[in-house]
């Protein structure tokens, strides 16, 4: 993956002067260069293979005993990295490609989530690169590293000016947060930090431009508010607007309706949708030729649009905090086909079979009965059978009338071969 990326070029003269330094040439183990400027190590005559230690450091030779530098993935499916000099790294790497990595005291790859030596913890993604900034990790959760790498923990003023609290998990806060000052404040479910006025579950609360939330008498406006030692106000409250919120800071107040792309028509559901209905039991209303959602939470939701004969389609969408909708995967509803014509034709083939008999030229056969050749039986029959897995296979209209023909041609070329036979009781 990144071996060819990361290839170093080796200075023969900087290299040589390396190596030759740390490990002078013994008598029955040796540094070798060829002629392209490969190394190998020799003991006793034989070429090193595989990972080799020496001298207190760890090296690697490919099946030619060659030595390897930048990175290398082992047959442990690890990745690794060696030095200008072939010397096997650990810790801290900076890359040419200016990104940060982290190789364990074995010198493999790290991946994940790592706590440095220094205490911090940072997060490398699955091609072992250094994150930073904001990132949503497996378990659902938003986490903030900074320009270092470091998981930042507490209060941060992001890049857009707002402001997010970071448990000391590093997971990004929503809701009520009870600070380590004793004091509350209040997050939306993308994390913000809100000031004003807002509703959560049904109780309103005023917060001050820090966030912090007020208590006791509260004048806004020119006008005083009482609030309880919750804070919740009590007695009359101002207007929150549509400042309304679950206790996990879900925004309840949405009015989002599709966008014109999306049209109540055939082309776009296959059908021409009378009613809607949604499985989060949001309001799902068709209003001039489009499908409106009233939703009160934003998550994902499936519209099921339903005409006159109860044929349905299904519409997958997103409601995100601000209210804004994004339309998914849309199963349009496909007419079942019809395929009773080939059922009719193979029960006319039946009939036309009754006590028919099969012989070679009628003579075996009786005068009142009627008779066919064997070929022209089998002719019959692998129509039967083709149009018997036709029932199965046609998709379309013109696949159903094409079994059906072809099951009728080999009727009517039965029943003109049909003759009476000879045979005299």
């Amino acid at each position: 993956m990144r071996v060819e990326k990361l290839k170093k070029i080796i200075s023969i003269a900087i290299v040589g002067a390396i190596i030759s330094t740390a490990f002078p040439t013994g008598a029955n183990a040796t540094w070798k260069q060829d002629s392209q400027n490969n190394w190998t190590w020799l003991e006793n005559g034989t070429q090193a293979t595989g990972w080799k230690y020496i001298k207190g450091t760890w090296y690697y030779f490919n099946n030619n005993g060659v030595m390897k530098t930048g990175w290398l993935k082992d047959s442990d499916g690890k990745w690794y990295n060696l030095d200008n000099s072939g010397a096997m790294k650990t810790g801290w790497i900076k890359d040419k490609d200016g990104k940060w990595y982290n190789l364990d005291s074995n010198g493999a790859m790290r991946t994940g989530w790592i706590k440095d030596k220094d205490g911090k913890w940072y997060n490398l993604d699955s091609n072992g690169a250094m994150r930073t900034g904001w990132l949503k990790d497996t378990d659902g959760k938003w986490y903030n590293l900074d320009e270092s790498g470091a998981m930042k923990t507490g209060w941060l003023k992001d890049s857009n000016g707002k402001w997010y609290n970071l448990a000391d998990s590093g997971a990004m806060r929503t809701g009520w947060i009870k600070d380590k000052d004793g004091k509350w404040y209040f997050a939306n479910s993308s994390g913000t930090m809100l000031t004003g006025i807002v509703e959560v579950n049904g109780k309103t609360y005023i917060l001050a431009d820090s966030g912090e939330m007020k208590t006791g008498t509260i004048e806004l406006e020119g006008k005083n508010y009482t609030a309880d030692e919750s804070g919740a106000i009590v007695g009359d409250k101002p207007d929150c607007g549509d400042n309304k919120f679950t206790n996990e800071g879900v925004n309840i107040i949405f009015k989002a309706t599709t966008n014109d792309s999306l049209l109540n028509n055939e082309e776009t559901l296959g059908l021409v949708g009378t009613t809607a209905t949604s499985t989060t039991g949001a309001a799902v209303t068709i209003v001039e030729g489009k499908i409106s959602i009233t939703s009160v939470s934003e998550g994902t939701s499936k519209i099921t649009v339903t005409d006159d004969l109860n044929n349905e389609a299904t519409i997958d969408v997103t409601i995100a905090a601000d209210g804004t909708i994004t339309i998914g995967t849309i199963v349009k509803y496909v007419p079942v086909l019809d395929k009773t014509a080939i059922d009719n034709a193979l029960t006319t083939a039946a009939a036309a079979k009754v006590d028919v008999v099969i012989s070679t030229d009628g003579t075996d056969v009786s005068t009142t009965s009627k008779w066919v050749t064997q070929e022209v039986n089998d002719a019959l029959d692998t129509a039967i059978t083709a149009a018997t897995n036709a029932k199965t296979s046609a998709v379309t209209e013109q696949d159903v009338t094409d079994a059906v023909t072809a099951l009728n041609t080999a009727i009517n070329i039965y029943n003109n071969a049909k003759a009476d036979g000879t045979k005299v009781d």
